[in-house]
């Protein structure tokens, strides 16, 4: 694949609104970063379960603070041209299976059928390396059944993304940074992928908004984070 060129856009065109969901995480704080200086969006509609840190504040920002147990009764506010959903926690945060599908499956379904109930084109999901609804392993089977569960949702263009270990700051977890330590040696799809490569390639993707759902793999998230070379 090649590099994703973020492509020229015309004063004429209405700046566009981004919906990102999940962005005090690794992923979504970057993907806020690179949106709050791109000319091609107007406005960010933040969604979060906790306030952003300080250093994130840029006057595009519009934060919504939700109880994301009560998502249903804040579908209204689901509301973005392109929607960028980082959400995601482990089995061992979530404390429980059940739990664990519910903030992995459930939000981003109920996340994507009111985005596009309300309008939205376009919605980038991270996902994860061996994501597989047939998956005998529960954290891919999950991962599968949510990407499945939002692309069936009917959207014009889409992309989900399945990066590998994430790098980046991992604050007060020492085994996530050995772990980042041992993956930038692993080979292929398995290696370590900065967050914030994968942040910059789901809002190219966005930009460009081609026609059709995308499954975007690890070494293929590398690669199109590189500068176009043109």
């Amino acid at each position: 694949m090649r590099p994703a060129a973020d492509p020229p856009r015309s004063d004429t065109i209405p700046p566009h609104t981004a919906l990102v969901v999940g962005a005090t995480g690794l992923v979504g704080r970057h993907v806020v970063r690179i949106l709050a200086h791109d000319d091609a969006y107007g406005a960010i509609r933040v969604v979060a379960r906790r306030p952003l840190p300080a250093e994130l504040a840029h006057p595009k920002i519009e934060e919504h603070v939700l109880d994301f147990d009560r998502l249903r009764a804040h579908r209204s506010e689901l509301v973005g041209d392109h929607v960028f959903c980082a959400l995601g926690t482990t089995r061992r945060a979530a404390g429980s299976k059940a739990r664990f599908r519910e903030v992995d499956l459930e939000y981003p379904r109920l996340i994507a059928e009111a985005a596009r109930h309300n309008g939205a084109r376009y919605f980038s999901l991270v996902s994860a390396v061996g994501a597989d609804p047939d998956s005998r392993i529960f954290y891919n089977r999950v991962k599968g059944e949510a990407e499945e569960a939002v692309r069936q949702v009917g959207w014009p263009g889409g992309a989900a993304l399945r990066p590998s270990m994430l790098g980046g700051v991992h604050e007060g977890r020492p085994l996530e940074r050995v772990g980042q330590w041992i993956a930038r040696w692993l080979p292929g799809r398995y290696r370590l992928v900065e967050a914030e490569d994968v942040a910059r390639v789901m809002v190219r993707l966005a930009r460009a908004e081609d026609p059709g759902w995308k499954t975007v793999e690890s070494e293929a998230i590398r690669a199109l984070a590189r500068p176009d070379p043109r």
